[in-house]
């Protein structure tokens, strides 16, 4: 089993990835009021929500943790005092609309959501320990995640590491 894997969503070669440990997924805070370079009628942010929903509800990830990394904290602290949020999220209150806490709320909510419903198909266990019952995902996986900034370089070693030991001593590896 691989110990764990930086994903790079490619279906061609997803069973490589069958059986590691953890996902790390990165996003970044301040595309909220971006586009896609390749597709400029597709936001960035949807994009994202999206493309995690779709990689979490792989069946090759079904017992794997996800570690999301939300990139970019800097520029989006500076991004949200300029652009309302409100411009992405149609329903965020006028109060709300330039509160980076606010918003990282609401990302991690909804990356939440879409971890919760990729887990509410039921998988059967395949474990020779347990009995030959149905098991639902989510108390099978986690989802963790962690803020950093676009210069924080010798950091993200370090965070890397914090991570890594975190996993070890949660003995997911």
């Amino acid at each position: 089993m691989t110990d764990f894997f930086f994903f790079f969503f490619c279906n061609r070669w997803i069973h490589v990835f069958a059986g590691v440990n953890a996902v790390i997924f990165v996003m970044s805070l301040n595309g909220y009021d971006k586009v896609l370079f390749e597709d400029n009628s597709q936001n960035c942010w949807d994009e994202t929500f999206q493309l995690f929903g779709d990689v979490t509800s792989l069946k090759e990830f079904k017992l794997t943790d996800f570690i999301v990394f939300l990139n970019k904290a800097d520029l989006f602290e500076e991004t949200i005092q300029q652009v309302p949020f409100s411009n992405y999220y149609k329903e965020c209150p006028p109060d709300e609309e330039h509160n980076p806490t606010y918003v990282i709320n609401y990302v991690q909510a909804e990356l939440t959501q879409r971890f919760s419903l990729a887990a509410d198909r039921p998988i059967e266990k395949t474990t020779p320990n347990f009995r030959d019952d149905i098991e639902t995902v989510e108390s099978l996986r986690a989802l963790h995640f962690h803020n950093q900034t676009q210069i924080e370089t010798v950091l993200k070693v370090i965070q890397f590491e914090a991570v890594k030991n975190q996993l070890q001593k949660a003995a997911i590896i």
